[in-house]
């Protein structure tokens, strides 16, 4: 078993990033995972139009839209399900309790309801032989994530909305609109003694066992990948207690501000330090860029209670799993 991002996804608003969940900041993208189970492609939640996806899936995976055997929604809701019914060889699969919420949104004038419930197809207990359907009640009352091993003995559990992002998972919590918020917190309580990767609804994956209060587990620093809307480039913010700290941003500099704003709510200007980890570009782009903050290269003495054999590891057990590209 092997899986992939396809898209990390962002949330509109986070409400632990000092936002404010009556307003929109940023455009809605769903997490996007591909899963390869033997000769079968699987795309989860696809979030993007199929001509977009379709260069995601190429650039990152070496498929196309055609490889794609099944497409699987975790619920209903619209930025989950993107032209979820395009993929020409594709059944696009949900569980029973998705279907019986899409039929009540219809019922109810849900203006996320589909247009033809009929079209999808409905699957029991399993997805394929090695991936479980997991219902996971809250954000809907029919949400149903998936869990398969990968790696040896990982156990991933693909979430959807259930969990929003590893914020939200750190603090047990449901998303502002979630039909039940209490049963939303309980789901994300059992999801955390049953999985050691989690791929939450609209972020990175993330170790569970990483997203305790900070300064209950090691490591120390919170770290998070911070990616190029194409997922073609990808920096690092690290952060712990009052030290906020980028390692190898990338340009262009719009690109890096996005990706910022994007993943974590911060600006350049609140970022303490940065950090090239791999070799020292041209420095003025990046010191106007970060305008507040010292600058570290290889070889420098990097802030306080971080070395560099701490960095390389943070950064590496950040990489994602091995996935077999086709030729």
């Amino acid at each position: 078993m092997e899986w992939k991002l396809l898209t990390a996804g962002r949330l509109t608003r986070n409400k632990f990033w000092g936002e404010s969940d009556l307003l929109a900041y940023r455009p809605v993208v769903a997490t996007s995972t591909l899963i390869r189970d033997g000769n079968t492609n699987i795309l989860v939640d696809p979030s993007l139009p199929i001509g977009q996806m379709d260069a995601l899936l190429r650039r990152r995976a070496g498929l196309s839209a055609e490889d794609i055997g099944l497409v699987y929604i975790t619920h209903y809701h619209a930025d989950h399900r993107v032209d979820a019914l395009a993929y020409p060889h594709a059944a696009c699969c949900i569980s029973e309790g998705t279907l019986n919420d899409m039929r009540a949104a219809i019922a109810g004038g849900d203006p996320q309801a589909p247009d033809r419930p009929e079209a999808y197809q409905v699957v029991r207990g399993q997805l394929t032989n090695r991936i479980a359907l997991v219902p996971l009640p809250g954000h809907t009352a029919g949400l149903t994530g998936l869990s398969f091993t990968s790696g040896g003995q990982q156990r991933v559990l693909v979430t959807g909305d259930a969990v929003m992002d590893q914020d939200f998972f750190r603090h047990a919590e449901g998303y502002w609109f979630d039909k039940a918020p209490l049963t939303s917190a309980e789901t994300i309580r059992q999801a955390a003694g049953s999985a050691d990767i989690v791929i939450p609804g609209h972020g990175d994956w993330f170790y569970a066992a990483d997203c305790s209060p900070f300064g209950q587990t090691a490591p120390s620093w919170d770290c998070r990948r911070l990616f190029s809307g194409d997922m073609a480039q990808c920096a690092w913010l690290l952060r712990q207690e009052d030290c906020r700290l980028i390692v190898d941003p990338f340009v262009p500099a719009s690109g890096m501000i996005r990706a910022l704003f994007d993943h974590s709510g911060l600006y350049p200007v609140e970022i303490d330090a940065v950090v090239f980890a791999k070799e020292t570009p041209a420095l003025p782009p990046i010191s106007a860029l970060f305008s507040k903050a010292r600058v570290y290269c290889v070889g420098d003495i990097l802030p306080e209670g971080l070395t560099e054999e701490a960095l390389a590891a943070l950064l590496k057990r950040r990489d994602d799993p091995a996935f077999t590209r086709s030729a």
